[in-house]
Order: C-alpha cells, then structure tokens, then sequence
C-alpha cells in the first residue's frame, strides 16, 4: 500500500503558496513566505531569514523548492546570523 493513499489528495500534488497559506492558518501556524527573485539571493534575503528564524516558536518547518534557498539558510548560519 503507498504511504500516500491515506493523505489528503492535496499532499499528492504540487500546492500553491496560496494554498498553503490557507492551509496553515486554518491550522493556527505561521506561515512566511519569501522568494526567491531572479535565481539568486542579496545580503538582504541572508538578513531577512535571519530574522524570521530568530522571531518564530521552534520548531520551525522550511520548505525549500530549490537547492538555492537552502544556501540561502546555511550563508546566515555560517555568518552567525541565527539564535540556535
């Protein structure tokens, strides 16, 4: 039997922030969306992660849709920019 059979049809397919967003605040969880502009990220991105890491409740649930944002987290991690 496949895992996915007894999830919501929604988990089976791709979702849009949008739908996201719903999701999340019908289940009372903070939902921030940042993207990514123009297939790279600024000094500015780095510091605004940091931010949004350093301000919400852990545990904290990220969902990277490419490699480039998760190099966005490990930059302000390396530069000492998140309160683990």
């Amino acid at each position: 039997m496949d895992n996915c059979e007894s999830l919501p049809s929604v988990t089976r397919q791709a979702i849009s922030v949008n739908q996201l967003r719903h999701i999340t605040e019908q289940a009372h969880i903070s939902f921030i969306y940042q993207p990514i502009l123009n297939n790279k990220f600024s000094e500015t991105d780095i510091v605004e992660i940091s931010k949004y890491y350093n301000m919400l409740l852990k545990p904290i649930l990220m969902i990277y849709r490419s490699v480039r944002s998760s190099v966005l987290f490990n930059e302000a991690k390396k530069l000492g920019l998140l309160n683990e």
